[in-house]
């Protein structure tokens, strides 16, 4: 038997045609093949949505960029339109609270102006006048009333001239350069007092009230005792206000007092204007100041009527003298006037 050599090459097989493949194994191949196709087609498909999910996220950082960038200017913008918007308002208002100021000051002048004019036309005769020890003392109390900036009250008959004393305060006082104001409680009806006193400012007319009017002045308030008592009240409380800028004069032919017992005054009202009263002397108690006030009266309705009397008759001023004359000053007054106008000549004849 014959020994193989274990240094040859192992005998190599036959080349010859490889077996043919079945159905089965071939159906296998193409479905080996088809998914090495697929697998490809998706790493293809990956590394492409990759890329624009890359990009993606480079537009979208670069749009929040803009985003923010575009809202920081919108908000500067709406910023600097709101303060804008808010000077404009404050401008409006400024100005509207102008023109209000503009149309209080022109009321106020306006109404200023009507009661210089009717100051300008006081004469002479409704001065005090006349040389008796009674107006003597009167015009001392008036010129200690004029120093102080408190209330205060005239009492006295009805013609005794409270207006003439009211304005001599006025007149005497650190406020001589602002109007003196007079509003007579007694004319005018309950209902219209309130508005002309104290103003109105609603409607399409505001009224500016006679307190509002002698603002740094005086105001008159002839016969006080006239004034409901809720304007009373209301009165009260405007002279306690702190920087009322009026002085309250007030005139009655009646005694607080006694109004107070009736229920037609208020205490508190009245505790505020008698500390500083002053009582003006009836003509009966001053008779020999009654040839100077016919002379004064006189001389007035001389230039009111055009007429040149320049004596009186001695039984003309006898009968002026011993007339008890219950209107007192106003009543001698509108004597000596009608006289003026009856009189024929150079002398007054009653």
């Amino acid at each position: 038997m014959k020994m193989q050599n274990p240094h040859l090459e192992p005998a190599r097989p036959r080349r010859g045609r490889a077996p043919a493949l079945s159905p089965e194994d071939l159906d296998a191949r193409r479905l080996v093949q088809e998914l090495q196709l697929c697998r490809i087609e998706l790493e293809m498909q990956n590394d492409e949505l990759q890329r624009a999910q890359e990009e993606s996220r480079a537009t979208r950082a670069e749009l929040d960029r803009q985003v923010v960038a575009r809202t920081s200017e919108l908000t500067r913008t709406i910023e600097g339109l709101s303060a804008e918007v808010q000077l404009r308002c404050r401008a409006e208002q400024s100005l509207a609270s102008a023109f209000t100021e503009l149309e209080s000051a022109r009321n106020r002048l306006r109404a200023e102006n009507t009661y210089v004019h009717q100051q300008m036309d006081l004469d002479q005769g409704e001065r005090l006048i006349g040389p008796s020890a009674a107006m003597d003392r009167l015009k001392s109390q008036l010129d200690a009333a004029a120093a102080l900036e408190t209330p205060v009250l005239l009492l006295g008959e009805a013609g005794t001239g409270k207006g003439v004393a009211a304005r001599a305060i006025h007149d005497r006082s650190p406020r001589r350069h602002r109007p003196m104001v007079t509003l007579s409680c007694a004319v005018l009806p309950p209902e219209l007092l309130d508005g002309v006193l104290f103003g109105r400012a609603k409607g399409v007319h505001p009224q500016l009230g006679q307190i509002d009017v002698a603002d740094q002045g005086t105001l008159f308030l002839d016969e006080i005792c006239a004034l409901p008592l809720d304007l009373q009240a209301r009165l009260l409380h405007a002279v306690r206000e702190p920087g009322r800028a009026a002085r309250i004069i007030a005139a009655s032919i009646h005694h607080l007092g006694d109004e107070v017992r009736e229920g037609r005054f208020l205490e508190d009202l009245r505790a505020c204007l008698e500390p500083a009263a002053i009582a003006l002397p009836p003509l009966r108690e001053r008779r020999e100041d009654i040839p100077a006030l016919v002379a004064a009266f006189l001389a007035q309705s001389n230039r009111t009527y055009g007429k040149r009397i320049t004596t009186v008759s001695e039984r003309t001023l006898d009968l002026l003298t011993a007339r008890p004359w219950p209107g007192n000053v106003m009543e001698l007054k509108h004597v000596v006037e009608l006289a003026v106008i009856s009189s024929q000549g150079s002398t007054l004849e009653v």
